[in-house]
């Protein structure tokens, strides 16, 4: 599914190889923020010098987060605060911003009953704790908000999905309670 071949970043990572099958979980570990930073290299948050990335044996170039969404990635970063989350935005926004291509359509209108119903369709499943999915995500609890950006990535249906420190943020109770 996917394979990664001397990914290296000058000063940061070196010469990293491995290859997860579907259905595998790989465990990365790392010194001082290189695991995240190779994790955001595949995802084309920043680039690598030199390697070779496949997905499904296929040679991919990922430049930047959008490409990585086209080739079937998802990333759930280490700071959702920093780069996952809109604060500003509800519930549903957050949850649906990746598929809004999709929910848009070729009619040039957004498909609001569709959106509606995935989102609710991802709250009962996450079990995520909100009054309604119009409220501001930043009012959530951390575990909740959280629960939202996987939300978001399940919705997409990658082929790919990378969690980086998933439960990094969330208390002792919410994290007794994460499973996936």
């Amino acid at each position: 599914m996917l394979t990664v071949r001397n990914l290296s970043r000058k000063g940061v990572f070196h010469d990293i190889n491995f290859s997860v099958r579907r259905g595998e979980i790989l465990g990365v570990a790392g010194w001082w923020g290189r695991r995240s930073e190779v994790m955001e290299s595949l995802f084309g948050m920043d680039k690598a010098d030199s390697g070779e990335v496949l997905i499904e044996g296929v040679p991919v170039t990922i430049d930047s987060p959008s490409t990585a969404i086209e080739k079937g990635m998802a990333l759930l970063t280490e700071d959702r605060k920093k780069s996952g989350l809109f604060l500003v935005l509800s519930v549903l926004e957050n949850m649906s911003i990746v598929k809004m291509p999709e929910y848009i359509g070729k009619t040039g209108f957004v498909q609001h009953l569709k959106m509606a119903e995935d989102c609710m369709e991802q709250i009962r499943r996450l079990n995520i704790k909100t009054p309604t999915m119009d409220q501001i995500i930043n009012n959530l609890s951390g575990g909740n908000q959280q629960k939202v950006l996987i939300a978001r990535w399940l919705l997409a249906q990658p082929k790919i999905l990378i969690l980086d420190e998933p439960t990094r943020g969330i208390d002792v109770g919410a994290k007794a309670k994460f499973t996936i």
